[in-house]
């Protein structure tokens, strides 16, 4: 059903398998001690599924010096909705060579608490959503963070702790939680950077600062804690841009929304103003910043640089915090609908929400 949310889950399911490109980049170096040349047009082909080839001429390359060679391209295409991939290859050969990558392209995952406190997560596919539950209950949002196949969640516990696991989306399987010690009053909020080898972890503490913390991808606690300047009374949210963490919070006794950038130490404060967390998601070159108005009216703009493009409203409303993501290139919204407790989710802009079965009282998180 598609619709204006007014009404956001719980149940089981199956996970969605992942859509495969094959990418098949082809190239010319010439090594002599190093590499001199390389070819200046560069012929790039994507195949989505066997289904037709989208080409794309001399697409950017980094190249390191001696015989190593990385190459690093951020590449666009359309091929049915517009997908992003970056993939990394690394190379030592001389003459003519030619290299073949799978890269994976997810459907977005979500979660929610369902109202037996379960923690339920699915993949949604055909615009719906087969649930899996979690083990463990929760009074608080779920929060996510996308690493290829890997998804991780963090939770707060029904005692205040904080647990982390991850969900394989290929698989389905869970990998249990594992708890870090602290403690929060709020929801905690996960965040991965753009290698994958390090994922911070941002809570409220109970003196209502803000602090993060880092675990391997193996969920191993790096052992301790720092404290961001200024306090929020809500949960924070948090992404990773260009090797910054980037936290976002409402302000201690007040609506204003606050964004912190670890690379300047900052706090900037944005227009508007929300009583609830402002959800922020990035894609490797920007930010995008969410928040539910004053008035339950759902917002979004994107930052870069430090630059905020302005407020602009999505049709339908929330009595709770939104929810974004970017997954295979693709901006994407979850809201519970104002006044119910249904779960509505929509690409950014996109056209129109849809209704997933389900039912939540809380927030909800995409990856």
């Amino acid at each position: 059903m598609k619709g204006t949310p007014t009404r956001a889950a719980e149940g089981n399911g199956e996970e969605g398998a992942p859509k495969v490109l094959l990418v098949m980049l082809v190239f010319l170096m010439f090594a002599s001690g190093f590499i001199v040349a390389f070819a200046a047009n560069i012929y790039v082909t994507f195949t989505y599924q066997g289904q037709g080839s989208v080409g794309i001429q001399s697409p950017t390359f980094s190249w390191g010096q001696g015989s190593v060679s990385t190459i690093s391209p951020t590449l666009s295409w359309g091929q049915g909705s517009v997908s992003q991939v970056s993939p990394m290859v690394t190379i030592s050969a001389s003459g003519s060579v030619s290299v073949t990558l799978l890269t994976q392209v997810f459907d977005p995952v979500v979660a929610a608490v369902g109202l037996n406190h379960g923690i339920f997560i699915g993949p949604i596919v055909g615009g719906s959503v087969s649930w899996t539950q979690l083990p463990g209950l929760t009074n608080n949002s779920v929060s996510l963070a996308r690493c290829g196949e890997i998804v991780y969640v963090a939770v707060r516990g029904l005692n205040g702790g904080i647990f982390v696991g991850y969900y394989n989306q290929t698989s389905g399987s869970f990998t249990g939680w594992v708890n870090i010690p602290g403690a929060t009053p709020s929801s905690p909020a996960i965040a991965a950077d753009a290698s994958c080898n390090l994922i911070y972890v941002v809570v409220r503490g109970m003196n209502n600062a803000v602090f993060y913390t880092t675990i391997s991808p193996s969920l191993a606690w790096s052992g301790f804690w720092q404290t961001l300047p200024g306090a929020t009374d809500n949960a924070p949210s948090a992404a990773v841009l260009n090797g910054a963490l980037h936290v976002a919070v409402k302000g201690f006794g007040s609506n204003a929304i606050w964004l912190w950038n670890s690379t300047t130490a900052t706090w900037t404060m944005l227009p508007g103003a929300t009583n609830s967390t402002p959800a922020i998601a990035s894609n490797g070159t920007h930010l995008l910043v969410a928040v539910r108005g004053l008035n339950n009216a759902i917002y979004y703009g994107f930052m870069s640089d430090n630059a905020f493009t302005g407020w602009t409203p999505i049709p339908g409303a929330t009595d709770v915090a939104p929810a974004v993501a970017n997954v295979s290139g693709t901006w994407y919204m979850a809201v519970k609908g104002s006044g119910s407790l249904a779960i509505f989710f929509r690409d950014i802009p996109g056209t129109s929400w849809q209704n997933l079965p389900g039912a939540t009282m809380w927030s909800l998180a995409v990856g």
